[in-house]
């Protein structure tokens, strides 16, 4: 195996472990996310209210519910 045929693979390796790891962090902030909303699922209705009225350019109330 030539130098350069050896430096190129290390990189492939170093770039298939970074995706790895990108792929688990990404995995853990979903997980964190969806145990929020098991936690308090009414803050994720409200939110969603908030941007569905603000799409229909209605006025946002106070205390809408």
């Amino acid at each position: 195996m030539s130098e350069g045929e050896k430096n190129e693979s290390d990189e492939m390796g170093e770039a298939a472990n970074l995706a790895t790891e990108m792929a688990t962090e990404s995995d853990m902030m979903a997980d964190a996310l969806l145990e929020r909303v098991r936690e308090n699922p009414q803050q994720l209705l409200k939110g969603q209210f908030r941007i569905d009225a603000y799409n229909s350019k209605q006025p946002l109330a106070d205390k809408p519910w």
